[in-house]
């Protein structure tokens, strides 16, 4: 019932309470109009940066139109979604406006009868920077939960987001009243644990409107920019919405909340460890991706010359054991010529190509490593594995909706990463 009768909170606002919601309602606005202006204004110098990034200057024009053709497609509803994402996240640069906001609403329509005195502010930072690094890492997970092609896992991945949007949104929105009487993350969340339909009510509350917003400027196929402008106004309201019904929510939730044990001090320090050790093995493996992808960027502005006198294809010798599989090797040196100011690597890597499950082929290239402004002439060996019995499926193999071909790179010792080139349909 408090969430249902909070939507109604802005009704009691009074005039220091509206004259703080004016300031936060301008800057939200002036903060996402601003970003919203710019990436509007500037959509073509950024895709021009991307193709300059990756292809030859003769290559440009095809990757703008590449580009602008998926951006019209479902690179739209992508990038809408996001921007709900990264508007809310833009928005709590704006915290100690809401807090003010939260705090003159409490005082003017006397939610409580005493009034908060807030946590120190180097407390308050530390507690701002451990939500964040909980949420941040929260995310990063999910990417590796959904990133396999695996209908199940995709959609424990989709439900595991909109439940971390929803909470997020309602940490944000309820806690800063508790927190000025004294509560901290720890017992808010604990206190929030007990009450899962106030949470994750509460979330869905006030981010669905800017996610239907834009589900809604794609529906009626709208231009980038009112899509953009849609969702940011959306975003804006839902937010200065939710701090005045939040804190209301939240007076009506205090007693309980005060009454909350905080966690023990074991349970916290082996939560933290936790939330440490997957905070850095997800930025350890998002950096070495984000570095291999980076040091394969180049490798179309590369130039190429194979050395004819080199190349020699190895055969396998006649036996039985043809009619199962072949191994054939063929083997060059290339000449590489990097242009560009960064290195170019390759390392070790290995190409699956299956049919319905089954493997038919097994493919790689030797690792090489062509630093900027060199050129080198590495020796390279492309093995190729290939299972003649799959030959028995006849007319079945020229259905391409039951092949899959993946990827693998070695980026560290230990992970390997898997680049699904082709993934067959899930079945309905």
């Amino acid at each position: 019932m408090s969430l249902l009768l909070g939507i109604f909170a802005p009704l009691r606002l009074r005039a220091r309470s509206l004259g703080w919601l004016a300031a936060y309602l301008l800057c939200c606005a002036a903060l996402l109009g601003g970003a919203g202006t710019l990436l509007v204004r500037h959509r073509a110098e950024l895709v021009a940066l991307l193709g300059a990034y990756l292809l030859p200057e003769g290559w440009r024009f095809a990757a703008q139109t590449l580009v602008e053709r998926f951006l019209g497609a479902q690179g739209r509803q992508v990038l809408v979604n996001a921007s709900v994402g990264a508007s809310l996240t833009a928005l709590s640069l704006l915290f100690p406006l809401k807090e003010r906001l939260s705090a003159a609403f409490e005082r003017d329509a006397r939610l409580t009868t005493e009034a908060g005195r807030g946590l120190a502010l180097w407390l308050q930072a530390l507690e701002e920077g451990w939500l964040a690094l909980v949420f941040a890492t929260a995310q990063m997970s999910i990417f590796w939960i959904g990133y396999p092609p695996q209908p199940h896992r995709k959609q424990l991945a989709i439900a595991l987001s909109w439940a971390v949007l929803f909470a997020s949104t309602g940490v944000n929105f309820l806690s800063p009243l508790w927190q000025r009487h004294r509560l901290r993350y720890a017992t808010i969340l604990k206190a929030l644990a007990f009450r899962p339909l106030t949470l994750f009510g509460f979330g869905a509350l006030f981010t669905l409107p800017p996610v239907l917003a834009g589900r809604y400027a794609l529906a009626h196929a709208w231009p980038f920019s009112h899509a953009v402008w849609m969702v940011s106004g959306a975003t804006v309201i839902s937010v200065a919405w939710a701090t005045v019904s939040g804190t209301w929510v939240a007076a009506r939730l205090l007693v309980p909340a005060q009454a909350t044990r905080a966690p023990h001090l074991v349970t916290r320090g082996l939560t933290n460890l936790l939330l440490l050790a997957l905070a850095a093995a997800n930025a350890y493996l998002f950096g070495a991706v984000l570095l291999s992808l980076h040091h394969k960027s180049q490798l179309l502005k590369c130039h190429y010359r194979v050395q004819p006198s080199s190349l020699h294809l190895e055969l396998p010798d006649l036996s039985p054991a043809l009619l199962h599989g072949i191994k054939v090797t063929l083997r060059m040196d290339v000449e590489i010529e990097n242009p560009t100011a960064f290195d170019v690597e390759i390392e070790e890597n290995r190409l699956d190509l299956r049919h319905d499950g089954a493997r038919v082929a097994l493919a790689a290239l030797t690792p090489l490593s062509v630093p900027a402004h060199t050129t080198r002439t590495p020796h390279v060996e492309i093995p190729l594995e290939l299972d003649l019995s799959t030959l028995k499926k006849g007319r079945a193999l020229l259905d391409w909706s039951r092949w899959s071909a993946t990827l693998y790179l070695r980026i560290t010792p230990d992970f390997e990463l898997p680049v699904y080139l082709l993934v067959p349909p899930a079945p309905r």
